[in-house]
């Protein structure tokens, strides 16, 4: 079962859990060996003896398996592996394995990040996109590499479209495309976050219009000319709809319009289920809407000293996304956003002070 711990906190919090994970799907009736993968950081031990086998259960055919960290070889490896895959690439044709080793030793940040597989991949990914833009030696954050790997993804991805478009004789403006896919990510990659949920479900449009199409040719009962005394009686009409499975349904309802494009920048995963290519590029997202909703505010007034300031963005606090839901166990979404407070990028000038403000708000704050 792979990525347990993106249903782990929804299973562990549930208020229907009364059964042990290990119980509930009678893991010691299975022939076959079940392996739960799971990052080490989201789910310890004590966790495991909670919510998976029971902490008064000795269950002796249970062992605890950690992946290490790449280590020098491997990485080299994998570089030589990649480097002979993009070789077929026209445009980084000259990137020899020697020259992407060279390249990341120039980058002291980037050497922890590469030990991480899906790191590594992405790193070299975009490294010559790295060089261009920061230069060599530059100190480069985790959120400047998914920055600029996320801007790639959707520069693949507008084209994909405009390229589908001119086949049918449309013309689009690219940027335009490029805009509405990076707020698309933007908005949903933090919806996610304030759902719990890894995964966005499209509504089966389809489904619902047929069910439509029996109702409306279904005749209604006739009318007994004897009925006057039925008439007066009072029917309790009861429904068995979950409001909120319906209001979750709803939130996900707006990022799947039926002439939307912009969902295939997401990754499918089932009939008409899709979450991003990767958890942290979800949290990548969910952190810049954060920032960004932060650093985009104005006072109303051009000219206003600093306890004015504050009285207008005390009052503006409560409408950011960071006061919908607590950060408190989002390490990802907390590591991108404290890395913007060293950002050189001058867009990033003001995060770090008003990120200070808030916390001082919040002190006077008694919800």
């Amino acid at each position: 079962m792979d990525g347990f711990d993106e249903i782990f906190d929804k299973y562990s919090q549930s208020d229907n859990n009364n059964t042990y994970f290990y119980d509930r799907f009678h893991l010691n009736q299975w022939n076959a060996k079940v392996i739960v993968t799971c990052r080490s950081k989201v789910l310890n031990d004590e966790d495991i003896n909670i919510n998976l086998i029971g902490a008064n259960q000795n269950v002796t055919a249970t062992s605890l398996m950690y992946l290490w960290p790449f280590t020098k070889r491997q990485i080299h490896s994998y570089i030589e592996k990649f480097a002979a895959m993009k070789s077929k690439d026209k445009k980084n044709n000259d990137w020899t394995p020697k020259k992407y080793e060279v390249t990341l030793n120039n980058y002291p940040n980037l050497q922890k990040m590469i030990e991480e597989p899906f790191l590594l991949q992405l790193i070299l990914t975009v490294l010559p996109s790295l060089v261009k833009q920061y230069g060599a030696g530059s100190k480069i954050s985790k959120a400047q590499v998914y920055e600029v790997f996320n801007d790639q993804w959707i520069d693949i991805h507008s084209q994909n479209i405009i390229f589908k478009l001119a086949e049918l004789r449309i013309q689009m403006n690219v940027n335009k495309i490029k805009s509405t896919l990076k707020q698309y990510c933007l908005s949903l990659g933090f919806d996610m976050f304030h759902q719990g949920s890894q995964v966005a479900v499209e509504p089966e449009f389809q489904h619902e219009h047929n069910n439509e199409s029996e109702i409306w040719s279904k005749l209604d009962p006739e009318m007994d000319n004897d009925n006057k005394s039925s008439m007066d009686e009072k029917i309790e009409i009861k429904t068995t709809n979950d409001p909120s499975i319906s209001k979750t349904l709803d939130i996900w309802k707006q990022y799947f319009n039926g002439d939307s494009v912009a969902k295939y920048v997401l990754r499918r995963v089932g009939d008409n289920r899709y979450q991003f290519l990767h958890k942290s590029c979800q949290e990548y997202y969910a952190a810049q809407k954060v920032i960004l909703d932060i650093i985009s505010w104005k006072p109303s007034i051009i000219t206003v000293d600093n306890q004015q300031f504050q009285q207008q963005f005390e009052s503006h606090i409560q409408h950011f996304s960071i006061s919908r839901k607590l950060l408190n166990e989002e390490l990802g979404i907390i590591q991108f956003i404290a890395e913007r407070i060293y950002d050189i990028n001058p867009i990033f000038v003001n995060l770090k002070s008003r990120l200070f403000r808030i916390i001082e708000a919040s002190k006077n704050n008694e919800k």
